[in-house]
């Protein structure tokens, strides 16, 4: 397995499965990546992608950053970490692979990155009712610290993991 940035040829197969994301968690009921809300991967934050492959099919995908002005303010608790930390956006598995522990995996491998460029910690935030993610997070040893909301005024529940 490789994690690796995603290259721009790759841009209409990570929207791909960024809508096969939106449809399933919308038959789950579950108003994330809905509309407006749509993840988009472009030539303007192809830089912030990456990619899990696995024989040299791309399975899985995130977007991380060095931090996120969402994660400023939190509610209903705190965060464990300081500010040096990444935060992890738009992850999304394909679904014929879902339940392979892909998504996991990813999140090591962000980890290890992580921690090869000095951070603390990750962030990353999931919708109330993604009951699924919230026990991804929980396998893989993230903490529920509280309420963030995005900048279009949405609450999300808030999970990091301290990395060093």
């Amino acid at each position: 397995m490789e994690y690796r940035k995603a290259k721009v040829d790759e841009i209409d197969l990570l929207n791909e499965m960024y809508r096969a994301g939106s449809e399933l968690l919308k038959e789950r009921g579950i108003d994330q990546w809905q509309g407006v809300n749509l993840p988009k991967a472009s030539m303007d934050n192809i830089d912030t992608i990456y990619v899990l492959e696995d024989d040299g099919e791309i399975v899985s995908t995130a977007l991380h950053v060095e931090r996120d002005s969402d994660y400023d303010k939190i509610y209903d608790g705190e965060w464990i970490g300081n500010e040096n930390y990444y935060a992890i956006h738009r992850v999304t598995t394909k679904s014929s692979k879902s339940g392979k522990g892909y998504t996991n995996k990813m999140f090591d491998e962000i980890e290890k990155m992580a921690l090869e460029n000095g951070k603390e910690s990750v962030r990353v935030d999931t919708h109330s009712d993604n009951i699924p993610m919230q026990k991804t997070l929980a396998k893989s040893g993230y903490t529920k610290c509280g309420t963030v909301y995005l900048y279009d005024g949405v609450p999300r529940l808030a999970y990091e993991k301290l990395i060093k």
